[in-house]
């Protein structure tokens, strides 16, 4: 069981222990790439991976828009839940001592978070409609889970980054984008900044 005392007392062993022989998921290289303004790549993110390596280059201080769309599970007990992560926290689904292994220990059980460069800070994205780029690199995704409770994960969740440009938008999101693409011309609102967590 994932995250109650039994578990503190058991299962954490066995977790590890598992984990520890089990080997990570590893992703398909993706290609790297610089949007242009109204462009968009989707990639797929799995509850039991860990960083995403998307491909896709960030522009400092430029806007880009997140639409995603699936479910994945922290684990048999915790059920499903979408991109925001688990509403609240309850007693077979909790951090509780292990918080500090979450990528943001502050954010929800398997909140979509994110972070610009190998050695960029985490900052959440969820189901917000975006963020502000904090610096240049390229973008990396996950679930905020720690790396040894991965193992029991399941789902995926498929994430469309659309560069949107500075402030408010001129775009459109095409969120059932399957590849790099433009949208058509629109306003939209502003996008949320990566400086912040959300």
């Amino acid at each position: 069981m994932r995250r109650i005392l039994f578990r503190i007392a058991m299962m954490t062993a066995i977790g590890v222990g598992l984990s520890a022989c089990a080997p990570a998921h590893q992703y398909q290289a993706l290609s790297l790439t610089t949007l242009e303004l109204g462009q968009s790549r989707s990639v797929e993110v799995l509850g039991i991976g860990r960083w995403r390596d998307t491909g896709i280059e960030m522009r400092r201080d430029e806007v880009y828009r997140v639409a995603t769309r699936g479910t994945w599970a922290a684990g048999p007990f915790c059920g499903d839940v979408d991109a925001s992560g688990l509403p609240t926290e309850h007693l077979l689904c909790m951090k509780a001592i292990f918080a500090q292994a979450f990528p943001i220990p502050q954010a929800k059980i398997m909140a979509l978070v994110g972070k610009i460069g190998p050695d960029g800070t985490p900052f959440v994205i969820g189901a917000t409609i975006g963020f502000i780029a904090d610096r240049d690199g390229t973008l990396y995704l996950r679930s905020n889970d720690p790396n040894d409770f991965l193992w029991d994960n399941t789902g995926q969740i498929n994430v469309a980054v659309q560069r949107y440009g500075e402030g408010v938008g001129t775009v459109s999101f095409d969120a059932t984008a399957n590849s790099t693409t433009t949208a058509a011309p629109a306003t939209g609102p502003t996008a949320r900044t990566s400086r912040t967590s959300r």
